[in-house]
C-alpha cells in the first residue's frame, strides 16, 4: 500500500487476495512522452503483470504506428496480457472516439442518458446482443 509520503505499513486485498497491483510513473510536469509509456509497458510485461489498465490520452487521434498506447499494448497482447484504455476525449469530430486498436479494451465516458446496444462476435462466431442501460 502507497501513501504520498512513501509506502505504508500493512497490506491491502482487494477482491482477488492473490492480486497486486504495479504502478508505473510515465507521466511529468512536462506531460507523457511516448518513450516513458513505451517504458511503463516494457516494465509491466517483463514483471508479469496480468492486465493493463491506462487512462491517458494525447490531442487528438494517432495512427496506430504512432500511437505509443496502441503500440506498448500489441506487445503486450502478444504476451497474452490485456490492455484496457481510455479513449480520450480528443477526437477528430463529434460523437467518435481517438483510440480504436482492435486489440485493445477501450472504454469511453458519457453524460447522456441511453441505451447502449451493440453485438459482440466471439471467437467462436457466436453474437452476443448485450442491452446496458446506462
Amino acid at each position: 500500500m502507497l501513501v504520498f509520503t512513501g509506502p505504508a505499513e500493512g497490506t491491502t486485498r482487494g477482491r482477488v487476495p492473490s492480486a497486486r497491483i504495479a504502478a508505473y510513473k510515465v507521466c511529468n510536469f512536462q506531460g507523457c512522452q511516448s518513450s516513458s509509456i513505451l517504458s511503463g509497458f516494457d516494465d509491466a510485461i517483463a514483471n508479469g503483470v496480468d492486465l493493463i489498465t491506462i487512462s491517458i490520452r494525447g490531442n487528438g487521434a494517432y495512427e496506430f504506428e504512432e500511437d505509443p498506447i496502441a503500440f506498448g499494448a500489441f506487445h503486450a497482447m502478444a504476451k497474452g496480457i490485456l490492455t484496457i484504455n481510455s479513449t480520450g476525449n480528443s477526437s477528430p469530430k463529434l460523437s467518435s472516439v481517438s483510440s480504436v486498436a482492435p486489440w485493445m479494451f477501450s472504454v469511453v465516458a458519457i453524460t447522456t442518458d441511453c441505451l447502449i446496444v451493440d453485438n459482440i462476435i466471439l471467437g467462436t462466431g457466436n453474437t452476443v446482443v448485450p442491452f446496458h442501460p446506462i
